[in-house]
């Protein structure tokens, strides 16, 4: 009995572990293109008022969001690098279709 009552546990804590590293990507992923849209109208406004302020290329970059990601999670992640890729693909697609 105590067997499986741990066995549940650390499943438990592995599926908590896995939506909070889902949820963790999805949101900074979200708030990049939140940044990078804001960002973007202020360029264009500023832009029709002046002749002097170049628009700025924003794109966002998997490579650079991934090495952030690992950055801020302090590479503490379950998934591997080729799941964590496929998330932020996941969510770049889901964000950039917005």
């Amino acid at each position: 009995m105590r067997t499986a009552e741990l066995r549940m546990k650390e499943e438990t804590a592995v599926a908590w572990k896995l939506g909070y590293e889902e949820g963790f990507i999805e949101g900074f992923i979200e708030g990049r293109f939140q940044l990078r849209n804001a960002l973007l109208k202020l360029a264009k406004e500023y832009h029709k008022n002046t002749t002097e302020f170049p628009l700025v290329d924003l794109n966002i970059n998997e490579q650079e969001l991934f090495i952030d990601i690992k950055d801020r999670f302090k590479s503490n992640f379950i998934r591997s690098d080729s799941e964590i890729m496929n998330l932020i693909k996941q969510n770049i697609l889901k964000y950039s279709q917005k």
